[in-house]
């Protein structure tokens, strides 16, 4: 007997089938218990989910932004409607889409490719509010409260992201 083992009649016999099987797994088994060890898995990795994207402030932001544009671009002139219009409802809808399908995705760092594309469609805002300024489209005060949602947002957005990449 190797130095340090006990003898086998140290153990009760039940005591020992009951901790140790030795039967062989069939393949059924053997299939069942790898599907349950990747689901675990996956759970695992799946923690981090944001649940339900409408609690999240960037997309309330990105919400309510949406809405003000589209009450923007409805005073827009009649030739630009169709053309500065709908690139500007193109985008404003775009931001709070890209962030309510970001939340779904299986992975923080899928999300954050969601985010990035929302932060592109807040900065394609940024230039059409700067042509809506330039061409005189737009009293001055609406659009600086149309500027100061969109950079709120877009610091929002930026948070969020920093705070995904951390963890």
């Amino acid at each position: 007997m190797p130095r340090g083992a006990l003898p086998r009649e140290a153990f009760p016999e039940e005591a020992l089938r009951a901790s140790v099987s030795l039967r062989a797994m069939s393949c059924d088994e053997i299939t069942q218990d790898r599907a349950k060890t990747a689901m675990l898995r996956r759970r695992a990795h799946s923690d981090w989910r944001m649940g339900d994207f409408r609690r999240l402030r960037a997309w309330q932001e990105a919400k309510r932004l949406a809405i003000l544009s589209r009450d923007a671009i409805r005073s827009l002139p009649r030739i630009e409607a169709y053309a500065l219009g709908s690139q500007w409802q193109r985008a404003a809808y775009s931001v709070a889409l890209n962030i309510a399908e970001g939340a779904s995705q299986a992975s923080r760092k899928q999300f954050c490719r969601y985010l990035e594309i929302a932060k592109g469609s807040l900065d394609e805002l940024q230039g059409v509010l700067d042509l809506a300024d330039a061409l005189g489209y737009l009293p001055t005060d609406k659009l600086r409260h149309l500027r100061l949602t969109r950079t709120h947002c877009a610091r929002l957005l930026v948070a969020l992201r920093r705070r995904l990449s951390a963890e």
